[in-house]
């Protein structure tokens, strides 16, 4: 996130960098509560669900395997995401269940909730 954010980075103001390195920091691991404050307040709200986004998108590529995704239906307000898998494929793929699960886990903590089904 550091070299994003102090980098030149010609094209992009220094939010956008901001924006980017809050992304990059927290699209894998801990979600990154604290770097949202640097950001400002008109963009703090669209780069969390961003970063939720880019999270999941993580999770569901898996081990980058060329197999398709299914199409999953997805519906969001405000600090809330359902995903819905076709009947049967989070049973074929229990990897991806309970690394789902743990995400949920991880967001709960920060009030976002993510429910699949």
């Amino acid at each position: 996130g550091y070299v994003l954010r102090y980098a030149d980075l010609p094209g992009f103001s220094r939010s956008e960098q901001q924006l980017i390195a809050v992304l990059v920091r927290g699209h894998r691991r801990k979600f990154p509560v604290d770097a949202f404050k640097d950001l400002p307040k008109r963009l703090i709200e669209p780069t969390r669900r961003l970063c939720v986004l880019l999270r999941l998108a993580v999770i569901l590529h898996r081990g980058h395997r060329r197999q398709h995704l299914p199409a999953i239906q997805a519906q969001a307000r405000k600090s809330k995401l359902e995903l819905s898998f076709p009947d049967g494929w989070l049973d074929e793929h229990p990897l991806t269940r309970a690394d789902l699960l743990a995400e949920a886990q991880l967001l709960k903590k920060v009030d976002f909730k993510l429910s699949f089904s």
